[in-house]
């Protein structure tokens, strides 16, 4: 009888670490996920206001984003004929590499 008991302790005792740690891992996951949606958020934002810019300014203003993927990603969220006027005002090799990206 004891040690029936003392088997069951464990292996509540196992099962309580289990779910400490899926919890754990849940919590972890939420967080990267919070995360993540700030991060949309923020890109929508700055693509509003990249869209109420003069063609010309934004795309000055994108072409001095760090990576061709960050041009890219801001890019899609605006709308295609405002983009189209941006990218028509960037360099033509900057455009060129924007536009295969996209194409990806």
């Amino acid at each position: 009888k004891i040690k029936e008991l003392s088997d069951k302790e464990k292996e509540l005792n196992d099962r309580e670490t289990q779910l400490a740690l899926r919890e754990e891992a849940v919590a972890k996951a939420e967080s990267s996920m919070q995360q993540a949606q700030a991060a949309q958020n923020d890109l929508e934002a700055t693509a509003r206001i990249f869209e109420a810019m003069e063609p010309k300014v934004a795309a000055t203003a994108i072409s001095g984003l760090s990576t061709v993927d960050d041009m890219v990603a801001l890019l899609l969220k605006i709308p295609s004929d405002k983009a189209a006027d941006i990218v028509s005002n960037m360099e033509a090799k900057l455009a060129t590499k924007v536009l295969s990206e996209m194409m990806k």
